[in-house]
């Protein structure tokens, strides 16, 4: 089997070794040095003939095949199939695909929990706040709604900073973390 030579003008391979771990190291090898003969074609053409076919690929790429007049071939050839889907794809899930992502509020796009989590999060924290509305005439009921909503709070706080939010993203769980704490204290320790 020929090994193609790591492409060391990126990295060492102990490098990304190092840094990433052994599967994503081959999977980065075999990336850089696994080309695309449609691509590679251009780049040719673009070293034999210079502006004109950047300028051809730059207007291909901006507004389409059709656009151009007597296009470079491997020009032509690698806009052709970026313009085609392949026969593997389905055109009815293509449709279908984005419809639960643009049913779920966008926050709940950015912390990676579905729709339904959502709704469920959401159903939670109106139980929470009416428990402790109810707390002020059951203590005990505040009390628990106060450490459930606490609880969910801390989540809530969690989910921002593994999404890698600012600091700023979590104010407001924290904000209720803290307010949810301080009744159920209250409310236990009447």
């Amino acid at each position: 089997m020929n090994v193609p030579r790591w492409p060391t003008d990126r990295s060492t391979k102990a490098a990304v070794l190092a840094q990433f771990g052994r599967a994503r190291a081959d999977l980065m090898g075999w990336a850089l040095t696994t080309g695309d003969p449609l691509a590679d074609a251009v780049v040719e053409e673009i070293h034999a003939h210079g502006r004109p076919v950047r300028e051809a690929l730059q207007r291909g790429i901006a507004e389409g095949l059709s656009a151009l007049t007597d296009p470079p071939p491997a020009v032509a050839a690698l806009l052709a199939q970026c313009e085609s889907l392949p026969d593997y794809v389905d055109d009815d899930l293509l449709d279908r695909g984005p419809l639960p992502y643009f049913a779920a509020p966008p926050p709940a796009h950015h912390l990676g929990v579905s729709s339904s989590l959502n709704r469920f999060i959401g159903i939670l924290e109106i139980c929470g706040a009416l428990g402790l509305l109810i707390g002020l005439k059951l203590a005990w009921l505040g009390a628990l709604a106060g450490i459930g909503l606490a609880a969910l709070m801390i989540g809530a706080t969690a989910m921002h900073m593994r999404a890698g939010n600012h600091r700023k993203a979590a104010v407001p769980a924290a904000v209720v973390l803290l307010t949810a704490a301080y009744v159920a204290t209250r409310l236990i320790s009447a």
